[in-house]
């Protein structure tokens, strides 16, 4: 999916495979992943046990001064030595939810830029490997290139050589979508 919002993802607790625009990443206990708007992705979780944050805001919401930073701090966020101090705004951001008053909208401004401030200070993240396969970055670029086109999968397949299933096989696995799925996400994304 995508959505008009920037959306902050905080894994608490457990592992999932994300998949953002055109890359999939293995999600870590303490990674954040920053998404802007209208960029598509999904998550598939690995395990039952897992505890996310999210938070989805306007672009008001980021500081001016850390739009610098994006290019290398988009979309995964990963260093170790800044899981604790993240943690504890995201409770923070929680509690004031939680129990709001008049001051909660500057509260809530305060926190979330306070976060992008300690991502920008602490810029010497562990970026994680892409784990894309050769096959759907190619399915992706052609689906982009080409989707006012009628696009079968049999097609796809053909010019890949490789068999449907195990196309559609590899395309879910990275991406947790079927291709038809994603055909019709950028179809609606760029009707939009």
């Amino acid at each position: 999916h995508y959505h008009d919002h920037f959306e902050i993802y905080f894994l608490e607790q457990g592992s999932c495979r994300y998949f953002i625009d055109n890359d999939t990443y293995d999600i870590e206990k303490g990674d954040i992943v920053l998404i802007p708007a209208g960029t598509i992705h999904k998550t598939t979780y690995n395990e039952n046990k897992s505890i996310r944050h999210l938070i989805y805001c306007s672009s008001a919401y980021i500081p001016a001064s850390i739009v610098r930073y994006f290019p290398s701090i988009l979309y995964v966020y990963r260093n170790k030595k800044t899981y604790a101090r993240i943690k504890e705004i995201f409770n923070d951001i929680e509690k004031e939810n939680f129990f709001p008053d008049e001051f909660s909208n500057d509260v809530l401004l305060h926190y979330v830029h306070l976060l992008f401030f300690l991502l920008a200070r602490n810029n010497d993240s562990e970026e994680p490997a892409h784990i894309g396969n050769t096959y759907t970055a190619k399915t992706i670029a052609y689906i982009k290139e080409n989707y006012r086109q009628d696009i079968k999968l049999t097609d796809l397949a053909s010019r890949l050589f490789v068999s449907c299933e195990h196309l559609s096989r590899i395309f879910k696995q990275d991406t947790g979508l079927c291709i038809s799925e994603y055909i019709s996400i950028i179809r609606l994304q760029q009707a939009q």
